[in-house]
């Protein structure tokens, strides 16, 4: 028996490179959505592009082709039912909170995905979206590394007035 490599229509081969060029990214989650409408389908996809991500739905067999061109080996689980694939932008956190916001409301169901071209399960970017968004974190750096210097500012501040108020007291 030989395999032999099916043809695809060309309109099909732009899906398959337009595809190819989003997966390179490396930063990916398939989600599964039998039962979602437009409506919230669009709203997910509003969500995902505030955190710099998209959402682009597209045959299993075509989206399948695209990793195997870009060398990504996925298993077939992920391909299972109507998938789609959401691409995670530079904050791979806040698309996992987007997508597991929209599956808390029964929207969608998240199968697993590739972060920094790592096979993840669902768990982990479930994991993921409890981190709070990039800005909050450095945010919440730059507090931790002012708390001791404020202290310090502090402790001088209060060696200085102690010593002003012992030069102003009279002596006994």
């Amino acid at each position: 028996m030989s395999t032999q490599v099916k043809k695809i229509k060309p309109e099909k081969t732009t899906e398959v490179a337009l595809l190819e060029k989003l997966v390179a990214g490396r930063n990916l989650v398939f989600v599964g959505y039998d039962s979602v409408n437009f409506t919230d389908l669009s709203a997910v996809r509003s969500s995902l592009r505030k955190g710099g991500g998209a959402l682009r739905i597209s045959k299993n067999t075509l989206l399948h082709r695209a990793l195997k061109n870009q060398k990504i080996d996925a298993p077939e689980n992920l391909f299972t039912g109507m998938t789609a694939l959401a691409i995670a932008g530079e904050d791979f956190a806040a698309a996992g909170k987007a997508l597991a916001d929209s599956e808390k409301a029964e929207k969608l169901k998240i199968k697993g995905g590739y972060h920094d071209g790592k096979l993840v399960d669902a768990a982990y970017i479930k994991k993921m979206a409890n981190i709070p968004p990039r800005q909050v974190l450095y945010a919440m750096l730059v507090g931790y590394l002012q708390a001791p210097l404020s202290g310090l500012a502090a402790m001088l501040q209060a060696v200085a007035d102690k010593k002003k108020a012992e030069g102003e007291a009279p002596a006994a």
